[in-house]
Parts: C-alpha cells; structure tokens; sequence
C-alpha cells in the first residue's frame, strides 16, 4: 500500500494536501465495514472542502467490484 501512496504521490495524483484513506480488507464484513467509514470520511472531508484520495489494495478491490451491493 505504502508503494502504491507512493507511486501516486510522485505522479501528482496524491498531492501533500490530500487526506488519504486506505483499504486492505479481504473479508467481505470488514470490507463493507471499512468503505462505509471511508464514505462518512468523505462526506465529511468534502463539506470541509478537504481533498481526499482513496488506495484500495488490490484483493479488496476485486472483492469489492464482485458485490455490487457492498456498500
């Protein structure tokens, strides 16, 4: 993940200001557990015109586009 952050970072598409919010979750509950606080997050970072960056490793990310209904 750390790898990842940083890939982005260098390419400017994670920028210092950024608040980063990261998901590495491989079971289905933890999962949809965690993309639900990331969501309130964003919610929240968005009213408070804070940008955002969303890392999702990944198994997380294959588990998450194979249920549809996970958040």
């Amino acid at each position: 993940m750390e790898t990842a952050e940083n890939i982005a970072k260098s390419c400017n598409l994670i920028q210092s200001d950024f608040q980063v919010l990261q998901c590495s979750e491989t079971n289905k509950d933890d999962l949809q557990n965690i993309l639900v606080k990331h969501r309130k997050y964003h919610d929240y970072f968005l009213e408070k015109e804070i940008r955002t960056a969303l890392i999702i490793e990944g198994e997380s990310l294959g588990n998450s586009l194979l249920e549809n209904s996970i958040i």
